[in-house]
Order: C-alpha cells, then structure tokens, then sequence
C-alpha cells in the first residue's frame, strides 16, 4: 500500500486510511446525520470490528491507504476474474509491432509446404493445428489470422510479417 496524504473531505465508502494508531481501516459505510448533515462514517479494520467515526470537516487531513498498480492487478486478476487492461493494449497494437518483425514468405506448394505451413502457425501464431489437413486450409487460416478486419483482429503470439515471396 502507498500512504499519501489526504483530507476527510476525501473518504468515502471503500476508502482505506491509517488510524491514529496507524491501524489501516475501511470505511464500510457513510450517512448523514439528519440533525447536523454531517458525514459519520462506518469503519472496520483488520480484526474485522467496525466502529463508528464521528463526523469530521472535510479539511482535516488524513492519511489515506491506496494499493500499488501491482496490488490493482492481483485483486483485480484474482478477485474479479478481471483481465488485465495491458492485455488488451497489446491487442490493440498488434498490427502495428507486426511490421517491425519480417519472417520468410509461406510456402503455397511444394513438398512440406504444409508441414512448414502448419509449424508456422503454431510457432508464430500460437494456434494447434492437429484439424489441419489440407494446405488450402492453413492457408485459409493463416490469412484469417492476419485479417485485420477478422472477428478477434489480428491473431498472433509473435507479431510478424511476411517478406516477399
């Protein structure tokens, strides 16, 4: 967690902050008082008690708990069954690192040019391809995974492109 200095005006529900005793506590709830307006606070720590925390104003500072992006990611990942957004950023710039990487041309015909075929797409795309059997249908399939425009994009473990043939 990084501490970092913060004001009351800041908590709310979900808001992790050190305790005068430097305690981490969770504000598990928030209302409003209907006498004085006031903000009280619901707050719970490490033990699992929850106390009440008298209003407070907003200026008073604090100091305030916020978890680590490595932290973010293990909660998220593991709590939420979350996917990690970088994941996605790489799909998204696919097609772009694909142009820095040139890789032989695939072969179209002649001896072992489905098995040199199939050994691409499985080494360069990261796909099985025990339902393979025809060197029409890897090239069909390998095209699709360099389809920009193909249901999932561009389809590829190591981004590469093909030199001329």
């Amino acid at each position: 967690m990084i501490e970092r200095p913060g004001t009351w005006g800041e908590v709310t529900n979900g808001t992790t902050l050190l305790s005068p005793t430097q305690a981490p506590l969770v504000i598990s709830n928030t209302a409003v008082s209907p006498k004085t307006g006031r903000l009280w606070y619901q707050a719970t720590n490490a033990n699992g008690r929850t106390f009440t925390i008298q209003p407070k104003d907003p200026a008073t500072p604090v100091v305030l708990l916020e978890m680590t992006p490595e932290e973010g990611v293990l909660i998220a990942k593991g709590g939420l069954n979350a996917h990690h957004l970088i994941d996605m950023e790489r799909e998204a710039r696919m097609a772009e690192r694909a142009k820095r990487w040139k890789v032989p041309a695939v072969p179209t015909k002649g001896k072992g040019a489905l098995n040199r075929i199939k050994d691409h797409l499985s080494w360069y795309h990261g796909t099985y391809t025990t339902d393979i059997r025809t060197l029409r249908q890897a090239l069909d399939a390998h095209t699709e995974m360099h389809d920009e425009g193909a249901i999932g994009g561009v389809f590829m473990d190591k981004p590469h492109t093909h030199k001329e043939a």
